[in-house]
């Protein structure tokens, strides 16, 4: 949907085609073969792809090199990891592991917020979910690097309050939130 709207406008999207090797490996603990063939046909039919990137460094250099504008969303590509949140340290206590921690973003941030030095770029999100992030149980390294990030963003646009809340406050005020619904709507 995002891809459509932007054609719609006038632009030429791109779908950088960032593949993180621990995300892939969950996933196809998870998932059959045959679903993963079907999601790559799919990608491959109907979106126009960067080569496949597996950093951040990666996708820096493709985004500062081949592109205008990164737009990272929709959906909830600032969803982190919350590794001090109560609920979770208990449950680590007790021996209960995490099936989707491998999906959790603790200690890096991930090119979604495009944490890189790209002065001629334009950077922004559409629609942006954090899927309820406790952003105050992030390490705070973490905090600061997200701060840094949104702040260096051009545009955000979320599509709930509580995402709306992250950017605030993890950007000291310095990224304003526009509230958005999806594309796909």
């Amino acid at each position: 949907a995002t891809q459509e709207m932007l054609r719609k406008l006038g632009y030429e999207p791109v779908v950088v085609d960032y593949l993180d090797k621990a995300k892939l490996d969950a996933l196809a603990a998870m998932r059959s073969a045959e679903q993963f063939a079907e999601h790559e046909q799919f990608g491959n039919t109907y979106y126009t792809k960067s080569p496949p990137l597996e950093t951040t460094a990666e996708v820096a250099e493709y985004c500062r090199t081949e592109l205008d504008g990164v737009v990272s969303g929709s959906d909830a590509v600032f969803r982190l990891g919350t590794p001090y949140e109560p609920t979770r340290v208990a449950k680590r206590l007790l021996g209960r592991k995490n099936p989707f921690e491998a999906f959790s973003w603790n200690d890096r941030l991930p090119p979604f917020f495009m944490p890189f030095d790209a002065p001629n770029l334009l950077k922004g999100s559409i629609a942006a979910s954090s899927r309820g992030t406790s952003f105050y149980y992030m390490k705070p390294h973490m905090m600061r690097k997200t701060g840094r990030a949104l702040a260096d963003f051009d545009f955000v646009t979320v599509r709930d309050d509580w995402t709306g809340k992250l950017v605030s406050w993890l950007s000291r005020g310095k990224a304003e939130p526009i509230y958005s619904p999806d594309p796909v709507f």
